[in-house]
């Protein structure tokens, strides 16, 4: 029952993220399993990508009361990319980490390629 109530605020949450921005994109997907001998399980999953972010939801629920939640954000503004990721079980355990990188006076470009000056491609 817990992946239903994930499901839908998940479902509210890109139904006001994508009304907030014009250029953002959503998508959605569920899927139900019948396995042998009861053992069922149910998966979604939920991305929205638009103005140089993303974010992207996974759920998974076994009927045997196991399951994880999985929130993906990245952001790539001005030259600093971040991004976290969290994990969430059924019984509140929690783990996550987050990564920041900054570029100092832009992203490093590469000089045209010259063939007079083979030098360059030696090691």
């Amino acid at each position: 029952m817990k992946i239903v109530n994930t499901i839908a605020a998940g479902l509210v949450l890109v139904s006001l993220v994508a009304a907030g921005t014009a250029d953002a994109r959503g998508r959605s997907s569920f899927r139900s399993v019948q396995g042998a001998y009861g053992r069922d399980y149910e998966t979604s999953r939920t991305a929205i990508r638009g103005n140089g972010s993303a974010t992207v939801t996974r759920n998974a629920q076994t009927n045997g009361g196991y399951g994880v939640s999985t929130t993906r954000n990245r952001s790539v503004p001005d030259g600093t990319y971040a991004s976290d990721v969290t994990h969430m079980t059924n019984n509140g355990t929690t783990r996550g980490r987050t990564t920041t990188a900054t570029a100092n006076g832009g992203l490093p470009r590469r000089a045209p390629f010259d063939p007079a000056r083979r030098h360059d491609l030696l090691p």
